[in-house]
């Protein structure tokens, strides 16, 4: 009676997954088939190429401001020398060393370029450039 009714239950169920082959087909499948993680990986790898130009880019553009905000800077620093000259009755002149213009800056930190190769040059008038012609601020 017992193996009857085991018999039985098993064939209902056989009976239950044959009527629904797709549930077959969906608890049989494990794991991803080769052309899906191709895929993905494909995906990604573009996305992280398009980001890291992003990357360069902001990169680049920050060292450029960085640039032009320390030539700025720079330029304050030989107004106050030019000025402290004249308020000590000496003629009018701009600095023509960076260190001369360290006591006007705070903390006591002389601005350089921030990109390879770029140098901040003193002018002869009070304006301060770099050499980098990007990094030109007029």
């Amino acid at each position: 009676m017992q193996a009857e009714r085991n018999s039985n239950h098993k064939m209902k169920l056989h009976r239950r997954s044959t009527t629904r082959p797709w549930v077959n087909s969906l608890c049989s499948k494990v794991g991803f088939t080769l052309l899906e993680l191709v895929l993905a990986i494909t995906i990604v790898g573009i996305l992280s190429a398009v980001a890291y130009a992003k990357y360069i880019n902001l990169s680049h553009s920050a060292k450029t401001a960085t640039c032009k905000a320390n030539q700025m800077t720079l330029e304050s620093a030989q107004r106050m020398f030019y000025a402290k000259r004249c308020a000590a009755g000496l003629p009018g002149a701009y600095a023509e060393d960076k260190a001369d213009l360290e006591e006007f800056l705070l903390p006591r930190y002389i601005p350089e370029c921030t990109e390879d190769g770029g140098e901040i040059i003193l002018l002869p008038n009070g304006a301060v450039s770099c050499s980098l012609p990007s990094h030109a601020r007029h």
